[in-house]
């Protein structure tokens, strides 16, 4: 899901922006599968002979927003699985790898890996696994609630009832722990330590991609009559290699010299870099429990101060040079009222609106993940900095 993903939470990270550039141009998938959907399915676990089925033939994987960051990792992790090239600790095994595009564009991306290209309007008969990473990662609302509303709600209502239809097993949704920011008090530090799974929603979301996340949330884990397993996965700050949205903001911050610390820096944060996001995707794919969210994070929660400055200095920029402070003495920062700090959203620009909202501290527990699906977070902080710096050097960062 940062930092290169999105403050709180994942931002650019996940999604992939729907609205198509050109019409996707190819035949229906041809290795559809025909299969009547399950009616004596158990919505949380497979039958032994079904394991067993599955084990033989491996899973056929449904991705919805392939193309986008997080998507191309997981692709790329999919088909090294696939071709015996990856084993991960909760016995996947892939058979068949579909991407469901609106694009030519997006079906070109997922080809790269793999995948095979997908209408958004074909069936998903055959498919057992559903992952949905589509989102509309904007921070502002300047685009309007539609804008928002088509990829997240409505497109996973869609994708919910179809899945349904063709006998899916399992449906999960990455969305992103900026449900949890309250868009009336997220300078409020105390709120925001250790958030649980089972944290309350804020009566107000932060903004229209928060509150989409929410609302989607809510349909996937509601149906407690579904037959289906249905598991939402919830990184913090996403970051790493191929990240163009959230690093090239912070590019821009810190080049037009508009970065500034607030409270010095000196403040924990959860983070999650993509190779643990996708960890946490494919251990959804066979272990956990339906209508449950899970936290993913990289471990311990580090200090942004030198969390940034290690993210920045490894794409080129050295951060000392910068004011050591914006604030005096390191006090809570003196922020608008909550109804400026709307009008900021609406209005503000997105370099604006992502250095306004990674104020202060936000730690995430995940140790529910680690129980239940087997998460590790693989990936440490210093070894994820090294992985970005080598993809800098070779020159793909913007």
């Amino acid at each position: 899901m940062g930092p290169l993903g999105t403050f709180l939470f994942v931002l650019p990270s996940l999604g992939v922006h729907l609205p198509p550039s050109q019409p996707l141009q190819h035949q229906k998938c041809t290795r559809l599968r025909s299969r009547a959907p399950s009616q004596q399915q158990p919505p949380q676990q497979l039958s032994q002979q079904q394991q067993q089925q599955q084990q033989g033939r491996g899973l056929c994987i449904g991705v919805v927003g392939g193309s986008g960051f997080v998507g191309q990792h997981l692709l790329e992790a999919l088909q090294a699985i696939k071709e015996g090239r990856r084993e991960e600790g909760a016995g996947l095994r892939v058979g068949e790898v579909r991407a469901y595009v609106r694009s030519e564009e997006a079906a070109e991306k997922v080809r790269r890996f793999g995948a095979e290209a997908c209408a958004m309007d074909e069936p998903l008969d055959g498919v057992d696994v559903v992952i949905h990473l589509a989102a509309n990662v904007a921070l502002t609302d300047e685009q309007g609630w539609s804008a928002f509303e088509s990829p997240a709600v409505n497109l996973t209502r869609h994708l919910l009832e179809a899945a349904e239809k063709a006998g899916v097993q399992r449906f999960i949704y990455a969305s992103s722990t900026l449900v949890f920011l309250d868009a009336r008090s997220r300078w409020l530090a105390k709120r925001y330590r250790n958030i649980s799974e089972g944290s309350p929603y804020p009566r107000r979301p932060l903004n229209f991609y928060a509150k989409s996340k929410q609302m989607a949330e809510r349909m996937v884990l509601g149906a407690s009559d579904s037959n289906m397993t249905r598991i939402v996965l919830r990184p913090p700050i996403v970051w790493g290699p191929n990240d163009t949205s959230l690093l090239r903001v912070w590019n821009m911050t810190v080049s037009s010299g508009r970065h500034t610390w607030a409270g010095q820096g000196r403040y924990l944060k959860s983070t999650c870099y993509v190779s643990n996001v996708v960890e946490g995707l494919l251990k959804a794919c066979v272990n956990g429990r339906s209508g449950q969210a899970y936290h993913v994070t990289d471990g311990n929660p580090v200090e942004w101060r030198e969390f940034f400055t290690a993210v920045m200095s490894a794409i080129g920029w050295d951060l000392d040079a910068l004011p050591s402070s914006l604030y005096k003495d390191g006090k809570a920062p003196n922020l608008p009222r909550w109804r400026s700090a709307l009008r900021l959203l609406r209005r503000g620009t997105q370099m604006e609106v992502i250095r306004h909202v990674l104020e202060g501290p936000f730690t995430v527990d995940d140790s529910v993940s680690r129980k239940e699906l087997g998460y590790e977070g693989r990936v440490h902080v210093h070894e994820g900095v090294r992985r970005l710096r080598e993809w800098a050097l070779a020159g793909k960062a913007t």
